[in-house]
């Protein structure tokens, strides 16, 4: 499978045990223009929504148990993957999630660090599980 970028991505993933049939475990449904997974679901019942960040390089948040449609309209109807080309993120939007759906938010916020010499040494995040 194509990405919007035409990078290859991984539509679904099937497990098996010795000669048993193989089994649908997660099908990836959509992806960021940066070839990072958005929407997925596992064994056909959990959904997950990411939402990235940073020019598609930093994951800002993760939503277990809701749909990309819940998502989606808990955002005013953006899009979760236009967050991707954001340089900075908007995080008021991403932890309004937190009150606007029920589902588990885990909310990924980045610092990043510099040298004495203004040189740039690095990210840390902080993970919010609320």
């Amino acid at each position: 499978k194509q990405g919007e970028a035409n990078i290859p991505v991984v539509s679904s993933i099937y497990c098996s045990t010795g000669s048993l049939t193989p089994e649908l475990r997660r099908e990836y449904l959509r992806y960021d223009g940066y070839g990072n997974p958005v929407y997925l679901c596992n064994d056909h019942s959990r959904h997950t929504v990411y939402i990235w960040g940073y020019r598609g390089k930093h994951l800002i948040a993760q939503i277990d148990n809701a749909t990309y449609e819940e998502v989606k309209q808990a955002l005013g109807n953006i899009l979760p993957e236009s967050f991707s080309v954001q340089a900075a993120p908007d995080m008021i939007s991403i932890d309004n999630l937190r009150s606007s759906l029920s589902a588990r938010v885990y909310l990924y916020l980045y610092t990043t660090h510099w040298h004495d010499f203004g040189n740039y040494t690095g990210w840390s995040y902080y993970i919010l599980r609320i």
